[in-house]
């Protein structure tokens, strides 16, 4: 068993991670910028808006002392909270706790600076558990960075997937001591504590957050069988699991066991193409890759200390992490093949791949210099080759880096700065057309876009929400069989529908108006009798349903007020009454009523029916 060479330096560890978190709070406060961190600008670029959504949700369940509820909002009713929140969690328990104080937008911001902040720091605390030199130390931590502002990461945690950025930087010092639990080094009791602990703060930031850190288990697993205690490793292993797990259950059981799952955004980053391996090796930035500059110098540094670093232990980790890369670059190029894996949108790892390669790659920067003075002439050579590609590859990407941190109109990996704007024009407008031409006696069919082509976001949750409108479809493309989303509605191409057979779910979902944007809809819905385009604003147009508005199919009454986990029913009559809202598990009324579903004919999902009822008004809501 070969040991770490070099004993860390706490103090010098310190002075890197404190460095790092002043260089990037400087940077992330002048792109923000960080006199928007407190004001009421939203930050809504593509996933940003949805988020904004879920935190609103989990809030208002959680002052009902609830995870799950019912939300009136989508899809004619649907079971909301953990159920569809994998990653906004960690806002979400801030918005409940400080929501009185600050707006949920406020907060959210705040969430998505701090994270910002946090994430490049965590590569030197990983540095200082690997037993690495200072110098290696420095370089790893420049290489985190770069890759943060450089890469695929910069785009996702622009694009609001803020949580799984945090939680890729997160799993570099948390396989750092997973290592050494490997290995066999320090104290197990203690490092047991730390990877429950940690592990299960991981699992609530986000439930990606095991794979990169399962994948790593493998590669140092395998690069250290011939040593290892396997019983005692399975054993502290097993126990990690069970107590990271624990705490989590509650939001686990209820995500997994409800309608609207990470399924409902899986159409995105499953795509299988093992070509993008070396394409993203080589920086090529398109549809089928999202490469960085800064990869090639990272990979060609950490074979050179996987083959020359001057500790062996140096060289096992290089040639540990190496195994890791490989693993999780493939699983991002190919692991959607696997039945079922593509619901944990696979792509998205390749980032996560060179991250773990970027301490090998401090000690192979390192290697590469002694080679110089130390090596033969022919070894010399190989140096000055490798030499020059890790220099052009460190030195675009530095570059790269000064572009993305500037207001000028040219190509960035996440948005041009300021990262935090005001509500665009489609947005304005739209939010004025439904409060001027709509209201709550019927719903919006509202086509959601995976382009996002509304003020380059997914905006749908903060529209039904702000204007208090209930929409037909998802907070999200692909969500929900009552959808719509680029010319696909009730889960079927638009034009494939017949006009019949729309009409009935115009009545059925009880549906008033509409709001298109693409072609092949707008083409169907002029077709499709009593809908009648009454507004245009850019690519978007309004319809007006010219029919009879009514949320009961059988039976007769009002709706007095609905929200958050809450339908209230008034003035009922008839000895049944069905409503035209979808039934969920655990639904319940007030004063006690029979609830139960009602399928009907072509419908995916039940409808709600109400029998035995105590009086006029019923309170309905998940308890």
């Amino acid at each position: 068993m070969i040991a770490p060479s070099l004993n860390p330096r706490w103090r010098d560890v310190a002075s890197v991670v404190s460095v790092a978190l002043a260089l990037q709070f400087v940077l992330v406060s002048w792109t923000f910028p960080i006199s928007a961190l407190v004001t009421d600008t939203p930050l809504f670029y593509i996933d940003g808006a949805y988020h904004w959504y879920q935190m609103h949700v989990a809030r208002e369940l959680g002052l009902q002392g609830r995870l799950t509820g019912y939300d009136p909002y989508f899809a004619a009713g649907h079971l909301a909270g953990v159920t569809m929140n994998a990653s906004a969690k960690v806002p979400a328990l801030l918005a409940l706790v400080f929501g009185n104080q600050f707006a949920e937008t406020q907060i959210y911001k705040v969430y998505v600076f701090a994270a910002a902040v946090i994430s490049p720091a965590l590569v030197p605390i990983a540095a200082g558990i690997s037993r690495i030199d200072k110098q290696s130390t420095w370089t790893a931590t420049a290489l985190g960075l770069v890759a943060w502002w450089a890469s695929g990461f910069r785009w996702y945690h622009t694009a609001g997937m803020v949580s799984f950025v945090l939680a890729c930087y997160l799993a570099l010092p948390y396989v750092a001591v997973l290592e050494r639990l490997v290995s066999g080094f320090g104290n197990a009791t203690k490092q047991v504590i730390v990877l429950s602990v940690v592990g299960a703060a991981g699992l609530f930031l986000h439930p990606l957050f095991p794979i990169p850190v399962a994948l790593a288990a493998i590669a140092h697993l395998g690069g250290n069988w011939r040593d290892i205690n396997w019983l005692r490793v399975a054993v502290a292993l097993s126990t990690v699991v069970v107590l990271s797990l624990l705490p989590n259950l509650p939001w686990v059981v209820g995500m997994l066991n409800a309608d609207a799952t990470l399924a409902g955004i899986g159409g995105y980053q499953r795509r299988v193409d093992i070509t993008t391996i070396p394409k993203e090796m080589l920086g090529l930035w398109r549809e089928d890759a999202m490469g960085a500059k800064v990869y090639l110098g990272v990979l060609a540094a950490a074979s050179v200390a996987a083959a020359a670093a001057s500790g062996a232990y140096e060289r096992r980790l290089a040639r540990v992490s190496l195994a890791v890369w490989a693993l999780i670059a493939l699983f991002s190029a190919v692991g959607a093949a696997i039945p079922g894996v593509g619901v944990v949108q696979p792509n998205r790892f390749s980032s996560a791949a060179y991250l773990f390669l970027v301490l090998a790659a401090g000690i192979g920067t390192g290697a590469l210099v002694g080679m110089f003075t130390n090596a033969t002439l022919r070894k010399r050579m190989l140096a000055a080759a490798i030499g020059v590609v890790c220099a052009t590859s460190f030195g675009w990407s530095a570059w790269e880096v000064a572009r993305e941190i500037s207001y000028a109109p040219v190509g960035h990996y996440g948005p041009v700065p300021p990262e935090a704007r005001n509500l665009g024009p489609k947005s304005k407008w739209l939010l004025n057309w439904l409060a001027v031409n709509t209201t709550s006696e019927g719903r919006v069919l509202f086509e959601t876009s995976k382009a996002r082509i509304h003020d380059r976001a997914h905006m749908a949750g903060y529209y039904a929400i702000s204007a208090d409108r209930e929409f037909i479809g998802g907070p999200y493309p692909f969500m929900f069989s009552a959808s719509f989303w680029d010319a696909f509605a009730f889960g079927k191409p638009i034009e494939s529908i017949p006009v019949v057979e729309f009409s009935r779910y115009l009545d059925l979902y009880n549906i008033g108006w509409i709001v298109a944007h693409t072609t092949a809809s707008k083409q169907y819905l002029g077709s499709v009798p009593l809908v009648v385009p009454v507004e245009d604003h850019e690519d978007l147009r309004a319809y007006r349903v010219g029919r009879p508005l009514s949320y009961f199919l059988a039976g007769s009454g009002r709706i007095l007020e609905r929200g958050i986990n809450r339908v209230v029913l008034t003035d009922l009559e008839g000895s049944e009454v069905v409503i035209k809202y979808r039934y969920v598990a655990g639904l319940s009324a007030d004063p006690p009523t029979k609830v139960e579903p009602l399928w009907l004919p072509d419908v995916s999902r039940p409808f709600v029916r109400l029998s035995s009822i105590a009086g006029p008004r019923v309170e309905l809501s998940v308890r």
